[in-house]
């Protein structure tokens, strides 16, 4: 925890991969395996992410990222939050119960699928989506072309299993950042 001169708390989740990343084209699966699993547990149209909004614990500040490179992957969840304890709270136990929150997701599942197919498409109209998404190296020269097919293979059995492995205790971190307190008072 720091304490500057902010308006608001910040708060960082960050979940380290424990694992090693499968290699080539297996690596890029398990990549848009934990976007989707991620997508489903922390977008804005899952049942958490509006629970916590109607509450006032995150706003639209709130978001996720996924990183995967040679060597380590991670995820980072973040927001400015006037209840920064109860957001790392939530987002933690959101990770923990992952498979229980995954459980009757199916149809949340294939609609998350479309839009990350979509996405993809979307993002072959853009030369400096193509650009930044160039990963050929990482993946066994797998190109923009092939994230649509893997998507389509995935199941949510995939997703499941990716949380098992992804989303460990031992591997989530919290940071907050909070208003320095006035000197003054």
């Amino acid at each position: 925890m720091t304490e500057l001169d902010i308006q608001r708390p910040k708060t960082i989740i960050g979940i380290k991969g424990l694992d090693k990343v499968p290699a080539g084209r297996a690596g890029l699966r398990y990549k848009l395996a934990v976007e989707l699993l991620l997508y489903l547990l922390y977008s804005e149209t899952s049942d958490k992410y509006l629970e916590l909004y109607d509450e006032g614990v995150l706003d639209d500040s709130f978001g996720y990222d996924f990183s995967l490179e040679r060597g380590f992957h991670f995820a980072t969840i973040s927001g400015d939050t006037n209840k920064p304890q109860e957001l790392s709270n939530a987002v933690i136990e959101i990770a923990e119960h992952a498979l229980e929150f995954l459980e009757d997701k199916e149809f949340a599942f294939e609609l998350a699928k479309r839009e990350l197919i979509g996405r993809n498409i979307q993002a072959m109209n853009s030369l400096e989506s193509i650009a930044n998404r160039y990963e050929a190296d990482l993946f066994e020269n797998a190109t923009l072309f092939d994230i649509g097919a893997l998507l389509e293979q995935l199941t949510l059995d995939d997703i499941k299993v990716v949380a098992k492995q992804f989303l460990r205790s031992e591997a989530i971190s919290v940071y907050q950042i909070l208003p320095k307190e006035d000197e003054d008072k």
